[in-house]
């Protein structure tokens, strides 16, 4: 990325050729928030999508601005005839006062934040770590090392900086960003979630766990938990026609990793696979007795079982086959590790898929 520098570091007018495409799309011209949690890659997609287009830009990050009194406001107006766009990357910052003005200086304005903000006349776009295909185009190698993809992406997860660099040592950078980024209190919920992948909870479960190691109140954890949904840090699943019972996943297996404090591939591979579906943008899943996963709009029940095998593969049939029926499924996809088959009954497809096909083709 080669970078010019305006006014004291403050405002940077920056090109990239270094463009990594992602499954989301750029629009061409109107006001966005690009949101997304820490470490997402907001900011660099921006900038590479807005490169791609050759379209230029001022950047301004008001989370590092030591200016006062507005004085940041004034040196974007005296460089708002360099370009017609303007990013403003914020944090804590609060911009919706100077919105009105700096709209009747800049054809577009680009904010990246990390809360999905509402404000009149901006498109949003959510940021998520990448999906295991993005990790694939970030990694540059080629489909036939699949198997030893997964393996990594299994540890080191979709967070752009670790599957450009994969150093090692990153995980324990991206430890300390998200210090930064998450009070103790929510790294705690967090590895509460982690230690209980796939087990359905009510608030009410969760409040006692987290009362047996800190003193909480029960309106500050709901809130908080709701708040770290919102935030897209964790993904919820509900049980069929209930809403008081979830189950919880982490967005991202590195964070499922960072977080657990007892390590079980089950979970994990469970994860991984609520975490894709999220970030290739399903919604509303629900689960059901037996059928872990339920995508009710394509009449599809998802499983997970990383060690299937044929003998196994029919005992699943027949535990899942009654419930399938009451939900309207015509399809179970059974997500495994290296065991592939299809089965098809007269009313319902059984179709054991290994994750890294199924992955690339949702």
């Amino acid at each position: 990325m080669q970078t010019e520098l305006i006014n004291n570091n403050l405002i940077t007018h920056a090109h990239t050729n270094s463009f990594l495409p992602r499954e989301i799309d750029f629009p061409k011209d109107g006001h966005l928030i690009i949101s997304g949690i820490t470490q997402s890659g907001k900011t660099v997609f921006c900038f590479d999508s807005l490169a791609n287009l050759q379209e230029e830009y001022l950047y301004i990050d008001l989370d590092e601005v030591s200016f006062f009194n507005n004085q940041w406001l004034d040196q974007i107006t005296k460089n708002s005839n360099l370009t017609k766009t303007l990013i403003i990357d914020i944090y804590y910052f609060d911009i919706n006062q100077y919105l009105t003005n700096i709209k009747n200086k800049f054809k577009r304005i680009i904010i990246i934040s990390w809360l999905p903000l509402k404000y009149e006349d901006f498109f949003n776009i959510k940021i998520y770590p990448l999906n295991f295909e993005e990790f694939l185009s970030f990694q540059g190698l080629s489909t036939e090392n699949l198997e030893l993809l997964f393996v990594k992406y299994s540890q080191i997860g979709g967070f752009p900086i670790l599957a450009k660099y994969s150093d090692n040592h990153l995980i324990k950078h991206l430890k300390r960003l998200l210090k930064f980024s998450l009070s103790e209190f929510d790294i705690d919920l967090c590895r509460d979630v982690a230690d209980n992948i796939g087990v359905p909870r009510s608030g009410l479960n969760i409040y006692y766990s987290m009362k047996s190691r800190r003193a909480v109140s029960k309106d500050k954890l709901y809130r908080r938990i709701n708040e770290l949904i919102y935030e897209n840090y964790i993904i919820t699943i509900n049980e069929y026609n209930k809403s008081s019972i979830m189950k919880y996943y982490l967005i991202d297996p590195a964070l499922q990793n960072i977080f657990a404090t007892k390590k079980d591939f089950s979970r994990l591979f469970e994860s991984m696979i609520v975490s894709e579906l999220a970030k290739k943008g399903e919604k509303n899943l629900i689960y059901y007795k037996n059928i872990e996963i339920y995508i009710s709009k394509n009449n599809l029940a998802i499983l997970p079982f990383p060690f299937a095998e044929s003998s196994v593969f029919e005992k699943i049939i027949k535990r899942t086959l009654k419930n399938l029926k009451f939900l309207g499924a015509n399809t179970l996809q059974i997500i495994t590790m290296n065991f592939e088959e299809t089965f098809e009954t007269k009313d319902i497809k059984f179709e054991a898929i290994i994750f890294t096909r199924w992955a690339l083709m949702i």
